[in-house]
Formats: structure tokens, sequence, C-alpha cells
């Protein structure tokens, strides 16, 4: 995929920007004062070490890296977000994970490395980078990816339900979702069937136009019987709001942008799975496929009505 080229390319380019920086850092910790431990030293004084500061993704020559008026250690010792200013005493907003979801995931990934080659005596040892090493920091950053993709699932309360599973409350509501699904799986605006091209730029649209088809369906009557699946169905279309905004930012972050493309592709399969999920309960409760559902079901190759 032309994607993978693109941000190997743009990786190497991050990371040659950011040597130097990477190279002045560790000549600071190769160089302490003789009675300091380099994985004790606190240049900031915040309560990190900076060997922690450089897991953490803090700044440490900064002792408030998010600038909320709370030191960095104060913040991690409580569980709160120090690159995130909304996460600290004062707003209560805890943080669950060892690591921050606002954190740019390709500075994790530059950060992760060089602690892991810092040695007890404070040299940059690129012999300590074992395989171990390496797939404990790629799973790390996975984990990171996994958490910064996530979004809040809805809830009944976010949609509009009625208790009326009439066939033609049903078929109502199928004649409006399969025209969104029509317009988002094969109009030349969705790029789907025409293949979205990653090595050019992605239009700035997207994250727009499909956080807009999310919330036209969440305007739209859903039969009861059919919720659940509604709910997938606008998980699905947030998903690709937030991934196509995070590819936006390619160049602030593109191992992360790298992830938000995957995830794109894992979220137009999900599309025609529950398109194939919608044709089996339909069919189940002898609802009548409209024309457009006919030839949703045809294009994705899936079971046909027996009607």
């Amino acid at each position: 995929m032309a994607i993978a080229g693109f941000l190997v390319i743009r990786w190497g380019l991050y990371f040659n920007r950011s040597a130097e920086n990477a190279a002045l850092l560790s000549q600071t910790v190769a160089t302490p004062a003789p009675e300091q431990n380099p994985l004790t030293k606190d240049s900031d004084g915040d309560g990190l070490s900076d060997r922690d500061e450089i897991i953490y993704g803090t700044d440490p020559f900064n002792k408030d890296t998010d600038g909320d008026g709370y030191w960095d250690g104060e913040e991690i010792a409580t569980s709160y977000d120090p690159l995130d200013p909304t996460s600290n005493p004062k707003t209560a907003k805890r943080s669950s994970l060892p690591f921050s979801t606002n954190a740019n995931l390709t500075d994790r990934l530059l950060d992760l490395s060089v602690a892991s080659l810092i040695t007890d005596s404070g040299d940059i040892d690129p012999g300590q980078m074992t395989d171990s090493k390496l797939a404990d920091i790629m799973q790390s950053i996975n984990n990171e990816a996994t958490i910064a993709l996530i979004v809040p699932p809805p809830t009944d309360a976010d949609i509009k339900i009625t208790d009326d599973n009439s066939r033609e409350t049903v078929t109502k509501y199928l004649n409006s979702v399969g025209s969104i699904f029509e317009e988002t799986l094969f109009s030349k605006s969705s790029g789907m069937l025409q293949g979205i091209s990653m090595s050019g730029d992605i239009s700035s649209e997207y994250p727009a136009y499909y956080q807009n088809i999310y919330n036209s369906l969440k305007i739209i009557e859903v039969p009861s019987s059919w919720k659940e699946m509604h709910k997938s169905t606008l998980t699905v279309f947030l998903q690709l709001a937030n991934s196509f905004e995070i590819i936006q930012k390619l160049d602030e972050d593109p191992v992360k942008a790298g992830f938000a493309a995957n995830q794109v592709q894992s979220s137009f399969l999900s599309l025609i799975d529950i398109l194939n999920s919608i044709t089996q309960l339909a069919i189940k409760q002898n609802i009548p496929l409209d024309p457009v559902m006919q030839m949703l079901e045809s294009a994705g190759n899936l079971p046909q009505s027996t009607q």
C-alpha cells in the first residue's frame, strides 16, 4: 500500500530531524555530576527522573509539560495525564492508563527507543535494543494506538427508538439507511470502490463528510429490534470521521496516521459486514428489500432475499 512507503519516508525524515535533540538529551544524561545517578537525575525538579520523562513523553527541562499548573511528577503520582491540560487535580479528570491518550505516537516511539538504549551508567548503547525490547516497544505503541482510535459507543439515549416494529416502519427505516449506505459505499465521494489513494492528499472534507453521515443516522427513527444494528453502524461512521481527522495530521504524527489508515480499511469492511447483517435480519423479519437494498445486496455479494 502506498501509505506504507510514504510513512517510512516520513518517519525517516522525522527521525533525522529528531536525532539532534535525542543526541543532546543523551549527552546530558551521559555526563552527569559525579554524585548523581543518571537514572535518578531530575533536571527540572518535577519529581520525575530524566529517564522517566523520556518514557512518559514529558519535557525533562519543563516541570509542567502541559502547562496546567501542576508538575509532571505530581500528575503521574496521582494518576493524572501530564500531557493533557484538562486532566489534573482541579478538574478531577483522572487517567486510568499508564500513558497519555493525547501522546504523539511518533514521539512515543522515539522516546521509548531512546530510553531502552540508556545504560545504568547513562551511556547510549545500541546493543541494548534486543528483539524482546523492540517487541515490547511495538506492542506498547500498538496498545496506545488502539486506545487513541477508540470512539465512544452510542447508547440508547443517543438515538431515536420506537417500539413500532411493524413492516411499514422497518421498511421506512431500511429505505433511509439504504440510501445512506449507497452514498457511502458506492458513490464517487466515498472513494471506496475506486480505492483511497494514500500516496496523494487525503481530502480535507472526509472527516466532516463522515461526521455528517453519523449525524444524519442519529436523527433517523429506529425500530427497537434494529437499535443494536443501528448503534454499530453509528460507531463505524464515527470511527471513519475520527480516523480521517488523524490522517489529516500526517506530518504531525505519521505513526498514528498509519494506524488510522488501517482503521479506515477495517471500518469499510465492518460496513460490509453490517450490510450483510441488515440483509439477514430483514429476511428473518420477512421485510421486503427496497431497490436500493437489493442493489447493495448484489454489489456486496450477499445472500439473496427469499421473499
